[in-house]
This record gives C-alpha cells, sequence and structure tokens, in this order.
C-alpha cells in the first residue's frame, strides 16, 4: 500500500470541529483566534474519546450541505462587513438556540468574499457526490482558496490525504494518534509513518478489517488503475488548480473536477422524452403563475414569457426556469410532476453558478429571481438551512448590485466591499420596476425569515456600511407600465422614515407595499426587543414609539371581508399581511409577559385578532400559501396555548368556557393541516401544536 500525505494542525482541526454540526460558534472562534490554539482539556469537553476519527469523518462527510454552510454563512457570504464581529451581529452569533460571544480580533474579512461565495457555488456539485473522498477533495479545494485570499499570514495548509482506500481519513488514523498530532506538545506529536503503516495482509490488511472497511482494502498490484490511483490523479488535478489559483497572474476560472461525471448520469438518467417533457413544463408553468406572488416573483411575467418564447436558452434563463418548474410540480396534483421535482432542483442549482459567471450585468436579476425562488422552496421544505443560504446569496446579490440605491436622493459614496455588479441603465420604466421590486422581494424573504429563525439579516439598512435603503416602495407591474416615477423622482431612508413616521408615507399601498411595511415592522420589534432595557427611558421611548406605530399600520391595512371573495389572490397576500403585524406586536409585548399570559393582555389580544383574520379567509380557497404563515401561526398558537394554561392555573376553566378558549387553536390547526399536504414545513408546524394542545 502507498501513501501520499501532507496532514498538519489546521486542517485536521477543522474536520474534528466540523464534525460538531451544531456548534458553529467553535467554528468561528476558529477564524478570530488566529494562532488557533485548542487546548485538550477544552476540546475533551466537545469531543469524546470514544469516538473514532472514522465516525466523526463520517459524520461531516453525510451532512455535505451543513458543511457548505459552516464554511459559508454569517463570514465569508456578507461582502458588506468588514471584521468578524461585525459579520456575527454585535458579537454575538445566533444559531439554532446557541449564542456565543466571540473573543475581540483585528482578523479582517477579505474583500474577495463574493469570490468564495462563487467558488462554493461552482463546486458545490463536489459536495453532493456518493464518494466520501469526493467530499473531502472538495472540501480542500475550498479551504485552499480560503487560503489563498485570507492572506492572514498563517500558513493554512489543510488535509490532503490520498490513501490506498476510497475512504480518506475513515482509518488512517486511530483517535488517540490524531489526538497528539492536533492538541498535544510537539514532543508528544507521532511519525505520520508511524500512525498508517500496513501489515500488508490480504485481502484486506488490518487496519481495514479494525476500521470495518474491508472491502475499500486495495493493493496496486500493476493490473490497472485502482480507484485510489485514479483518485490520486484527480487530487493531482485539483492541486495543479489550486497552485493556479495561487498565482496572482491566474484569472479566476472556476471548473468543476466532476462534470464528465456528472455529463454520464445525465445521460443515464435523461428522463421522460422530450414532448412528455414540454408537455410537463408547460403544465408546472401554469401551476406556478397561479401562486407566484407567494414566493417573491417579480418580474414582469407578459415580457418574461417573451422572453422564453424561442430558445435554445442562456444559462440565467434555464436556471430560472428549473427553478420555476421546481416551485410548480410542487404545486402541482399530479404526483409524476410532483416527482420530478429533485431533477429541476438540481438542474436549477448547477445552472446558477454558470449563470453568474457569464459576463451577462442582465443576467443577475435573473439569478437573484432564482435565488429567491430557491429559498422559498427550501423553507417551505422544512431545510431552513438551505433556505437561509438562498435567502443571504439573495439579499447579497441585491446589495450587489445597488439595488437598494435605485432612485437614491443621496450621493452614492463608499462601497460595500466584495462583488459588485454595475447594472446598465434599464430600457424602460417596467426593467426598472422589476429592479425595484426585486430587491423588495429580497427584503421582505430576508426580513421575515431572519427574524423567525434568530439569524442575522443581509440587509441590514445602515449607512456605515452603504447598505441605507434608499429605494421607494414597490409598486405593481400595471403601475410601471401606466404610471412611472417622475424623471426627477428621488426617495431616500425609505424604511427608516416609515418606521420612525417622519415623511410622507404617499400612496403606494401597492400588495408588496404593504409585504414590505409589515416585514419591516415585525424585524424591528425583534431587534428593539433583543435589546431589551425597560428601565432606559431611550429604550422606552422606541418602545411606545413602534407600538404605536404598528396600531397605525394595522389601522390602515385594508380589511379582507371587503375584498371581493372572487379575488383569493389579493385575500390571501391579505391574510399575510395581516398575520405578520399581528405577530409583530406579540413580538414586541412577549417580554412583558414572560411567564402569564392575559386574557387582557397585549399579545393575546394580538394572537385572537390574527386568528379573526383566519376565520374570515376560506381556508378551502386557499391550497398554497408563503411557508412564513406555517410559523407566524405556530407564534400566535403558543400565545393562545400559554394563555389557556395561565386560565387553568387560576381555575379560570370550566366546561362552559373551554370550547371557546380552544377554538382558535383548532382553527389554527386546521389552516395547518391543509396546507400541510403540499409543504413539510406545515407538518412539521402541524405536530408542534398539537403536541403543545396536548398538554391542556
Amino acid at each position: 500500500m502507498s501513501y501520499k500525505c501532507s496532514v498538519l494542525d489546521i486542517g485536521t482541526k477543522l474536520l474534528m470541529i466540523f464534525s460538531l454540526e451544531d456548534q458553529l460558534w467553535i467554528f468561528i472562534n476558529c477564524f478570530v483566534d488566529l494562532d488557533i490554539t485548542i487546548h485538550a482539556q477544552t476540546a475533551r469537553m466537545w469531543i469524546s474519546g470514544d469516538e473514532s476519527l472514522r465516525q466523526m469523518t463520517l459524520k461531516l462527510f453525510q451532512h455535505p450541505r451543513h458543511l457548505m454552510m459552516l464554511i459559508l454563512y454569517h463570514v465569508l457570504i456578507m461582502p458588506k462587513c468588514t471584521t468578524v464581529c461585525e459579520v456575527i451581529n454585535g458579537d454575538r452569533v445566533p444559531y439554532f438556540g446557541h449564542t456565543f460571544r466571540p473573543r475581540e480580533s483585528a482578523f479582517r474579512v477579505p474583500q474577495h468574499a463574493g469570490a468564495i461565495l462563487e467558488l462554493g457555488r461552482s463546486i458545490r456539485a463536489c459536495f453532493r457526490a456518493s464518494d466520501v473522498a469526493c467530499r473531502v477533495h472538495a472540501f480542500v479545494y475550498i479551504l485552499h482558496y480560503i487560503a489563498e485570499v485570507m492572506k492572514t499570514g498563517v500558513v493554512w495548509r489543510v488535509v490532503i490525504v490520498v490513501c490506498s482506500s476510497r475512504s480518506v481519513l475513515l482509518h488512517t488514523f486511530a483517535f488517540q494518534d490524531v489526538w497528539h498530532v492536533v492538541f498535544g506538545t510537539l514532543g508528544e506529536r507521532k511519525s505520520m509513518l508511524e500512525m498508517q503503516r500496513c501489515d500488508g495482509a490480504r485481502p484486506a490488511c488490518g487496519q481495514c478489517q479494525r476500521a470495518d472497511r474491508a472491502a475499500d482494502c486495495e493493493y496496486a498490484d500493476g493490473q490497472g488503475a485502482t480507484a485510489s490511483q485514479i483518485l490520486e490523479q484527480q487530487v493531482t488535478q485539483l492541486e495543479g488548480r489550486i497552485a493556479e489559483l495561487e498565482s496572482a497572474a491566474a484569472p479566476l476560472v472556476l471548473h468543476d473536477p466532476y462534470e464528465a461525471y456528472r455529463r454520464s448520469q445525465t445521460a443515464a438518467q435523461a428522463g421522460p422524452p422530450a414532448a412528455q417533457r414540454t408537455q410537463d413544463q408547460h403544465n408546472v408553468m401554469k401551476y406556478f403563475f397561479r401562486h407566484a406572488s407567494e414566493v417573491g416573483f417579480f418580474l414582469h411575467i407578459q415580457r418574461f414569457l417573451q422572453n422564453i418564447a424561442i430558445g435554445p436558452y442562456p444559462d440565467h434563463i434555464s436556471a430560472l426556469l428549473n427553478a420555476i418548474y421546481l416551485l410548480g410540480a410542487q404545486f402541482s396534483n399530479d404526483v409524476q410532476l410532483q416527482a420530478q421535482q429533485d431533477r429541476y432542483l438540481s438542474h436549477a442549482i448547477d445552472l446558477v453558478t454558470p449563470a453568474m459567471s457569464s459576463g451577462n450585468p442582465s443576467a443577475v436579476i435573473y439569478v437573484l429571481q432564482t435565488e429567491v425562488l430557491l429559498a422559498y422552496y427550501f423553507f417551505d421544505n422544512n431545510r431552513a438551512l438551505e433556505g437561509t443560504y438562498h435567502m443571504q446569496a439573495a439579499g447579497s446579490t441585491a446589495l450587489a448590485c445597488r439595488l437598494h440605491q435605485i432612485r437614491s436622493a443621496r450621493p452614492s459614496t463608499g462601497s460595500l466591499g466584495g462583488a459588485q455588479y454595475n447594472l446598465p441603465p434599464p430600457v424602460d420604466y417596467i426593467e426598472e420596476g422589476e429592479r425595484v421590486n426585486a430587491f423588495w422581494a429580497a427584503f421582505v424573504l430576508d426580513k421575515c425569515w431572519s427574524t423567525i429563525l434568530g439569524s442575522s439579516p443581509a440587509l441590514t439598512d445602515d449607512a456605515s456600511r452603504c447598505s441605507q435603503i434608499d429605494v421607494p416602495w414597490p409598486l405593481d407591474m400595471r403601475s410601471y407600465e401606466n404610471h412611472p416615477f417622475p424623471s426627477d423622482f428621488r426617495s431616500m431612508a425609505t424604511v427608516q422614515m416609515f418606521i420612525g413616521n417622519t415623511g410622507p408615507e404617499g400612496n403606494v399601498n401597492s400588495l408588496l407595499a404593504l409585504h414590505a411595511k409589515a416585514a419591516s415592522l415585525l424585524e424591528s420589534a425583534h431587534r428593539l426587543v433583543s435589546r431589551w432595557d425597560p428601565g432606559n427611558p431611550t429604550f422606552q421611548g422606541n418602545f411606545n414609539h413602534l407600538d404605536s406605530r404598528l396600531e397605525r399600520f394595522k389601522q390602515s391595512l385594508p380589511s379582507i371581508s371587503r375584498i371581493d371573495p372572487a379575488r383569493m389572490d389579493i385575500i390571501r397576500d391579505l391574510f399575510v399581511i395581516h398575520t405578520l403585524v399581528h405577530t409583530a406586536t406579540i413580538t414586541l409585548h412577549k417580554p412583558t409577559e414572560p411567564q402569564a399570559v392575559a386574557s387582557n393582555g397585549r399579545t393575546w389580544i394580538a394572537a385572537t385578532a390574527a386568528v379573526g383574520v383566519l376565520q374570515r379567509v376560506d381556508l378551502n380557497s386557499i391550497q398554497y400559501i408563503t411557508p412564513i404563515m406555517s410559523m407566524l401561526l405556530t407564534t400566535i398558537a403558543d400565545v393562545i396555548v400559554r394563555g389557556i394554561m395561565t386560565a387553568k392555573s387560576q381555575n379560570a376553566i370550566n366546561a362552559s368556557n373551554r370550547p371557546a378558549l380552544m377554538a382558535p387553536l383548532k382553527q389554527i390547526l386546521a389552516a395547518l393541516d391543509r396546507w400541510s399536504t403540499r409543504s413539510p414545513t406545515a407538518r412539521n408546524q402541524r405536530m408542534i401544536v398539537q403536541q403543545s394542545m396536548a398538554d391542556l
């Protein structure tokens, strides 16, 4: 057996750290602490000495999407930020229930963060490879590029191991040996060759037998290339590519090492005949456009249909079409169409990167639309991590295109850093309207889901970071056709003036504008209470002002009961908007009722008002609704459950009033049950509500 090994501390540490899937803060700590020192005592708290390196590595690489997020999330995909502490939003990292406060550091996030994101997208296909070794090599490829662009002065060398087995790193080292390499002193380290001696036993060596990997043990006997020799050739190609990246003069041309493999798989799994595919695509397009507004579709539909009338399509159109087919298949009642989702998803993701690399500035808007649709798809399928990735990508792309500065009244100053896309002037008012609405679609997505998930928003509305939002409120597409903005119209501090109620609000009351305003109020409430300090007069003043602003906005919203029942599209959108605003009130007042929920308290009043809106909607007419609604209704149900438990503790529930108290929960459960047929997220939230009701 032969080996080619270069294993240094940092690579092994990163591998072991990443094996702790839900501890993102350890990963960030690694970047903050540039000397990468983790003492054995600390490490033992997180890594069990009884768990083998094989098990940890398997655990890591069986979750490639999670690994991609660990590499890119918060640290690399936010080019507007300049330091790690800014990246993680005020020295705090909210992440699935964990919060970390890192040490201060002068570590700088590179200006090439946008390029890293592109690289990450380019090699995501590697992480979907079935072979663990392929994932390891893709991981190495990313880290080498990160090492080049960060230029921190630290020797960022990582693990490149090619063993005689495809299982790379799964049985090469015993855990106790790696422990000394990673955490021991220099004198305690063992020779790498001592760690990986082979006893030469046939048909499988002792190490492979002990690691339960006998099937992967190979000997190079000159009878053709073994799998690991082929793997070595692939690594040689990767190392050559790394050398190109390390050359300052080399252009950044991204290659997919597994492109040939993917082509062969595509040919082997061609799917239905062309005629059937065409009919299927027509059907899923029809299903999609019935619900397009629920998933952030912002393009002018007629113009878009004209653009796709004749093929073949460039990558940016193909990517968007596959995202549309994907959601249309999900919306469909046809089981055969629903079964096509994996194929459409794979195509959409694979085409996004070449679309961004095409050099066509106009393609960026289509890519942004694709990212928005993919985010909604993942969120609706209970895959929040991937949804967050695409949500952040959409927000970063909107900022990189400076969509937040369309018709800005202030001079353009400063730079966001990272990738920038200089869009040509819009050809007409419709194209300008598409760009305006593109920003607000990304804004609604970002503010709603970052608030619900407790993550940092991509769109911060911060003048010091050149991310201030000056773009005017969105209109519907017909308004852009008939009543464009005056040529001299300018806007500034759009959201801040709305929240502060310091400027003219005008008559911009399109559904998208109302949705964006409701989302901004929800995020503002969440941000304010995260700094809860009721004894501070400034805080109390801000609290009272936002509470008053919420109530005034509620009063200005159109009543659902006044809408023509035939216009379910309008009713559905208003249903979401009303629910968002009531949830904002709950968010704002929840800290004032940490234990008991009184029947005359603000959270109970807001929750029952939200259920009142739900009762005015014909659920049978809403086959699909934006996935944030499932999360909002769960928040509302939680208030009602706590209110009933409060009444129960006060012996205020009897046979006569119990049905009335339980009715709102049953209404929420009915809605979630209705949507759960298509939405895994709704199905999951329904289970949460059911469990909470079981305790009543």
